[in-house]
């Protein structure tokens, strides 16, 4: 019976002791506190490397308004490119050729009703996108490559000024309130002529 007295007398004082402890945090001390600087140098791609490159963003929309025109034939000198303007690369290599290449789907413009439009003529920034001579490219990389202009985000912004397009719809079907949509379409290749 004294055995288990002591027992028990044991257990309820060591759970006193761990109940009347006092609680322990963690205070800082004054005047021990130490910084190690850090920093990051980004570095230009290793030539070895194949070079990372990405289009980033085209712009958004383009939006024309043209009365009609009884001979069917419609020529828009400006538009207007709606949110951000920009045709925009990245890069991370100084030594590496690129070029955005941009031509038109289809070559037709047509209404949700089946109305379709042939695309004579598209310009982006004065750009011709069609015809025999155009060479489809509105944003490449400049001849003279550094780290300043050939690394990182690189854009170009497409003036209002510089959009144009042209287009025929022979059949006289097209009435007011008529809405012609089509798409743009833009590549990026890895040399500074798309070829």
């Amino acid at each position: 019976m004294k055995i288990s007295t002591i027992g028990l007398t044991t257990a309820a004082v060591a759970l006193f002791c761990v109940l009347a402890a006092p609680s322990v945090h963690a205070d800082a001390v004054k005047d021990q506190a130490k910084d190690t600087p850090t920093q990051v140098t980004i570095i230009d791609s290793p030539h070895s490397d194949v070079a990372k490159l990405e289009l980033i963003h085209v712009p958004e929309k383009y939006k024309f308004d043209t009365k009609l025109q009884a001979n069917g034939a419609y020529s828009l000198n400006v538009g207007v490119v709606e949110t951000d303007a920009n045709i925009t690369v990245f890069n991370d290599k100084s030594t590496q050729d690129w070029s955005v290449k941009a031509s038109i789907e289809e070559k037709t413009l047509s209404t949700e009703s089946g109305k379709k439009a042939t695309v004579t003529n598209f310009k982006i920034n004065g750009q011709d996108l069609m015809g025999e001579h155009a060479n489809q490219i509105v944003h490449k990389s400049e001849g003279t490559k550094n780290i300043d202009n050939n690394t990182g985000n690189l854009s170009k912004e497409v003036t209002n000024e510089g959009l144009s397009v042209s287009f025929t719809k022979e059949k006289g079907d097209l009435k007011a309130g008529d809405i012609l949509t089509g798409k743009v379409h833009y590549q990026l290749f890895n040399t500074p002529d798309a070829k």
